[in-house]
């Protein structure tokens, strides 16, 4: 089960390997927090929003949401676990900060290509200033020195925080062989 939540928690983050690289992202239309979302536009090049610990708040817009997961993707992929660890939700992980590193350095990532899109956002009931959205996962391979290369699939659920930041609130991916 650790073993599991690590890969999760693998998957939904970033990596470097010495040279700035772009993410390809499928963008649903942006539209507010609740409201449904329909055709898909491709962008490249978006802005970075800081980390979930001290950035400009985002707001409930499909970029801003993508915007999330590209830079968890972009933490993990530089090796900045502890950022990456970040845009995980309070409680979303049953890792402590430490632990999460600690799996994410055994894993030894190389690369990582992720393509998400926005498939549906809604507003919480219980709390007025919190959002959940679903973001399909299109493309996620990453190649690293434990499992080699793996494609992805699957979902994450996105929660926006009453700070205006979105966050990581659960990752359910497959692997399979590449």
């Amino acid at each position: 089960m650790l073993a599991v939540a690590a890969l999760a928690a693998y998957l939904a983050g970033a990596f470097d390997s010495g040279s700035k690289r772009h993410f390809g992202v499928t963008y649903a239309l942006d539209r507010p927090a609740g409201a449904a979302l329909g055709a898909s536009l491709t962008s490249s090049g978006r802005s970075r929003i800081d980390s979930p610990s001290g950035g400009p708040a985002a707001n409930g817009s499909a970029s801003a949401i993508i915007r999330a997961l590209d830079n968890y993707w972009e933490d993990v992929e530089r090796h900045a676990y502890a950022a990456a660890f970040g845009f995980y939700a309070p409680g979303a992980l049953n890792l402590t900060e430490a632990q999460f590193i600690s799996e994410q350095e055994h894993l030894g990532l190389k690369s990582v290509t992720f393509d998400g899109t926005v498939s549906a956002a809604t507003a919480a009931l219980d709390r007025p200033n919190r959002s959940y959205a679903t973001v399909a996962v299109d493309r996620l391979l990453t190649r690293d020195a434990q499992y080699g290369c793996r494609r992805w699939s699957g979902s994450y659920t996105m929660l926006l925080e009453e700070s205006g930041l979105w966050h990581i609130q659960h990752a359910a991916l497959e692997p399979r062989p590449c």
